[in-house]
This record gives structure tokens, sequence and C-alpha cells, in this order.
């Protein structure tokens, strides 16, 4: 069968990483012998690749007084390993009422789950309008505590209002419209500052 190489193996890494941008990441998928929780994070350069060792500012654009409507930066986890990233969303009137939702970089699922609690539990209107939202930089993210930051994007560019530069958003969102908590919130947090 296709997985099986990697049930004889003792490691598998998977190296990831959008073409269009010039960082890598290396992530361990199996390792029979130590964690798989460790990303490593590499830039294409001329020379080859290099380690990145401050991520910091890897995954988003620095705004001086306020955010763009529709940008949201939050602290997701990959691996172990704390990443500040750039979520975007756009929303635009849908043609003849056809509403369009197209995500990159997060579950579309789940993005159509925080939209449905958008509209119920805040009054959002957006059944009518066309909904993209893009995690910026080639990032794939699967951890729930991106949720609020996903809604926030969507309600930001929706109203057209943006959030204060040296605003993170956390938490993941319940179907009642609740914030839940997130793992290792104190880690996130000190990676934001």
């Amino acid at each position: 069968g296709p997985k099986l190489i990697e049930h004889i193996v003792d490691t598998v890494l998977y190296f990831e990483g959008d073409p269009h941008h010039d960082h890598r990441i290396v992530r361990c998928a199996k390792n029979r012998f130590g964690t798989t929780l460790e990303i490593g994070l590499f830039r294409m350069t001329s020379s080859g690749l290099e380690g990145i060792s401050d991520s910091a500012n890897l995954l988003i654009e620095n705004h001086d007084i306020a955010k763009p409507a529709g940008s949201v930066i939050t602290a997701a986890l990959q691996g172990s390993r704390v990443l500040l990233v750039e979520v975007q969303a756009l929303t635009a009137e849908a043609g003849l009422g056809n509403a369009k939702r197209k995500v990159s970089g997060a579950d579309s699922a789940r993005v159509a789950m925080i939209i449905a609690v958008l509209e119920k539990r805040t009054g959002l209107r957006l059944i009518d309008r066309d909904v993209f939202v893009n995690v910026v930089g080639g990032i794939k993210l699967s951890d729930p505590s991106a949720d609020v930051a996903i809604a926030m994007a969507i309600a930001s560019a929706h109203m057209n209002r943006g959030l204060p530069s040296n605003t993170v958003v956390l938490g993941e969102l319940g179907l009642l419209g609740e914030f839940r908590p997130i793992a290792q919130l104190a880690q996130r947090l000190l990676e934001a500052e």
C-alpha cells in the first residue's frame, strides 16, 4: 500500500512549503525514538537552505498604526513551536445569490462553521456575501485556537474596520459563540510579546 515504506522506517519527515515563498518547514510525522512535536524552519537562498532561528516576524506583515480591515494575527502551534501567523479575510457581494466560500491554509469545513456561528450568534449577515479566508505564508492551520482569529478577520473585513497593530487574537470558538480554552496559552503569549 501507499504507507508501506512509512511502516518500516524509523522516521518520516515531510518537507513543506509554498513555492511562492522562500521559507520551508520540515515536519516530523513519525519518529520511533522521539517526539513528533517539533518542526524546523528554513529559508531557501541562492546558496541553499538556511535555518531560521527567529520566527517571530517570518509570517506577518508590519503595519504601523492599525491592521488593514480583514487582517488578524494569531499565535498558532506548529508542533511544539509557536508561530505568529497572519489570517486575512475578504468579503464581497455575491453574484446572483451564489455566495462562495474559498479558504486557503485552514480547514474549509471549520471556516464554514465559524461563518455560521458569526451569522447566528452575532447577527452578522454573510449569507449573501462571498467570503475568502487566507492564512499568509503558505502555512496550514489545524490548531483550533485560530478560530477566533478567523472569525475576527471575517468580521473586520465585513465591517471594514481594522484592529490595532499590537493585537493578537487567540481562542477556540464554540457553536454557542463562546470562547473555549486553548492549550499552552502562556507559551503563545510569550511569543506574541
